[in-house]
């Protein structure tokens, strides 16, 4: 191949984020914790009924009055701080509720609420003054101060949540004399003041605010009651007392409880840990699956899917309860890109498998994709979505987003190559979310699809169907589609890629609601040849033998081989993706047909960008009259005929020569 153009490869993911979550039953208990501050338990860690409000001491944390709590999803870390005494950051220890400082926790004059924010991986604080707060932000997982955001002008906060859906900041503060308290949200964004915007006044006190992980409802402390609150209206809702005995009540929060359970799940991303939601934080990117590989070749290693052949999926199967978890069904499927995604509605099924995962632990379940289709033309991959079931941790019904679900990953495990100077078209279709409509009224509505360029200069893109940063409309349910092309520099180097993301994003809210996002690198060589190749004849079937390939032609760059194409009398016939005989040194394939002529073979070597190497040397393998086996003399059927005849003859002369 004197005149090899230039190859790139896309690596193709899909984002999808929803406006507002649905209700659903959550995936495992979710307990409300709180902290007491003065009274009997002053310094208590407590549990809280979230049906009629009574609390259950836990332990004494050691803190002299606390007064924040809250949830790191990302470290799954129970997290308090205390006014008093010094004013740091605290891990809790939900069974006896035993506190330690973080490592290098700030110390913070009479600090008030704490809130985790997922979208920043940031700890939100408040240091109150008579008529104003200021916010102060701080590393979650050291608890040291990092900036202040601002200003909030209103009295003592003394409740601070990050709603889960979208991360916006709400805070309770006193609205004057009389008047009770304020809920308000708090911008994040550099800006001038005011930082908070009023949702309305509740009519009493707040002392603790806690937005429940998965439903979305707003419970609140008033310091001896447990409420809800309408982040809309501000409107409070008396659920009852947490009991005379227990005491000021100053901060609340949600946390899984996992406890003797089992609880299943699939990483999102590399940097997840199980706890939901995912998304936009510790995944931004949530679609991208570590759990989820195709492994042709047993090393462990993902490999790129091949059409038509038989692929092999794995998917890690995970459980972080202390149960074992027995039979737990692995369902893989597939489907194509359109934003919106969700498993298993709209997917094909490709296999199930079931594994037992200690507590702690876990397991690696496989099936095999049997003659791997070739993919849709829109986008040209497939997504791969793994649905884990158990009988004490099910999938969420009716299906949410994957980040809503540690039950549910996916990962998009395709190639897609091109050539340099040449435009590649990159269809996929943006869409309205089904009958969910990302939780957005009215409909009709206008998106705008905004584009992120991140490719090594040269290379260049466009859009047709929808035009970048333009308004387009589309109805509930409505689909459309886009056509990205993007053409590659020709002096692209070997190896040297970039990134494309296209997201759709709704005019009205500014929310993301869906998108793709394509990585892309150079590959310009075909492999080396495949060296070493002989051939041996065993009951009349050909065994082939080869070196593995492991580097590019010319450039010697590492190379990431697909699979090797087997040649039979010059005719491509197999492709063969595993070493049947890992036992021995080298690659190692058996032709399944008996040979009744001479045939010659060779084998050639493709790679995940789809470039082919120069054939081996050919291998002969010659049929002579000696090589076909000689039927034998005397089969078992003659000697037991010979010996019925011998016994015959004994007989018949015994018989002649009695009297």
């Amino acid at each position: 191949m004197s005149n090899v153009k230039y190859l790139f490869i896309f690596s193709i993911t899909i984002l999808q984020t929803f406006f507002v979550l649905p209700f659903f039953t959550a995936l495992h208990a979710e307990t409300l914790y709180g902290v007491v501050s003065n009274g009997e338990n002053s310094g208590y860690l407590i549990s809280v009924n979230t049906v009629t409000g009574a609390a259950t001491p836990i332990g004494n944390t050691g803190m002299s009055g606390p007064s924040g709590l809250t949830y790191n999803t990302l470290t799954g870390d129970l997290l308090a701080i205390n006014a008093f005494g010094g004013g740091q950051v605290r891990r809790v220890d939900t069974a006896t509720g035993a506190a330690t400082v973080l490592a290098a926790a700030s110390n913070l004059p009479t600090p008030g609420a704490l809130a985790y924010r997922a979208a920043d991986n940031m700890l939100y604080t408040n240091q109150p003054g008579i008529s104003t707060n200021v916010i102060k932000r701080l590393n979650a997982s050291t608890g040291a101060s990092v900036d202040l955001i601002g200003v909030v002008n209103k009295g003592p906060m003394g409740g601070m949540a990050v709603r889960p859906s979208d991360g916006v900041i709400f805070g309770a503060g006193s609205c004057g004399v009389g008047a009770g308290d304020c809920l308000f949200t708090i911008s994040t964004i550099a800006g001038p003041p005011p930082r908070e915007s009023d949702v309305g006044t509740t009519g009493r006190m707040i002392t603790a605010l806690s937005f429940h992980p998965t439903s979305g409802v707003l419970y609140g402390s008033d310091g001896s009651n447990l409420v809800t609150i309408n982040p809309a209206t501000a409107t409070v809702t008396t659920i009852g007392p947490f009991g005379a005995e227990v005491g000021f009540v100053a901060g609340l929060s949600f946390a899984p409880d996992t406890g003797d359970s089992v609880d299943v799940w699939i990483k999102d991303c590399a940097a997840d840990v199980g706890n939901v939601p995912s998304h936009p934080a510790p995944c931004p990117q949530y679609y991208t699956s570590p759990d989820i590989w195709i492994d042709n070749n047993n090393d462990m290693v993902m490999d790129a899917p091949v059409v038509g052949a038989d692929n092999i999926l794995h998917a890690v199967v995970r459980n972080r309860g202390t149960n074992v978890a027995t039979n737990v069904t692995a369902s893989f499927y597939y489907r194509d890109n359109t934003t919106g995604l969700v498993f298993p509605d709209g997917a094909t099924l490709i296999g199930t498998d079931t594994v037992t995962v200690v507590g702690g632990s876990g397991a690696i379940a496989s099936i095999t994709w049997p003659n791997l289709p070739a993919p849709p033309t829109t986008g040209g991959h497939w997504c791969i979505g793994v649905v884990l079931n158990h009988a004490n941790d099910g999938a969420i019904t009716p299906v949410v987003p994957p980040y809503a679900d540690n039950n549910v990953g996916i990962a998009n495990i395709w190639f897609i190559a091109g050539r340099a100077g040449e435009a590649v078209a990159l269809d996929f279709n943006v869409g309205t979310g089904g009958k969910s409509g990302f939780g957005l009224t009215p409909w009709p509505r206008e998106f705008r699809l905004e584009v992120v360029n991140s490719l090594p200069e040269g290379w260049r893109w466009a859009l047709a169907g929808v035009e970048a940063e333009q308004p387009f409309s589309l109805n509930l349910g409505e689909e459309r589609a886009v056509k990205l092309s993007v053409t590659v520099a020709a002096d692209a180097m070997p190896h040297v890629g970039g990134s494309i993301s296209v997201r759709q994003v709704d005019v009205v809210t500014g929310t993301v609601l869906g998108g793709v996002k394509y990585d892309l690198y150079e590959d310009s060589k075909p492999p080396q040849a495949v060296g070493n190749a002989r051939v041996s004849l065993l009951d009349g079937k050909a065994l082939l033998s080869w070196n593995p390939v492991l580097f590019e032609a010319d450039t010697n760059l590492p190379e990431r081989v697909a699979y090797y194409e087997v040649l039979r009398d010059g005719e491509p016939l197999v492709k063969v993706l595993r070493d049947e005989d890992p036992e021995k040194s080298g690659m190692q394939w058996t032709d399944p047909e008996v040979l009744t002529k001479t045939t010659r073979y060779a084998v050639r070597v493709v790679d995940e960008g789809g470039n082919i190497s120069i054939p081996s040397p050919e291998m002969v393998v010659e049929i002579t009259a000696v090589d076909v086996p000689e039927p034998p003399l005397f089969n078992w059927l003659t000697w037991l005929l010979l010996v019925l005849l011998v016994v015959l003859l004994v007989l018949a002369i015994k018989r002649k020569s009695e009297p």
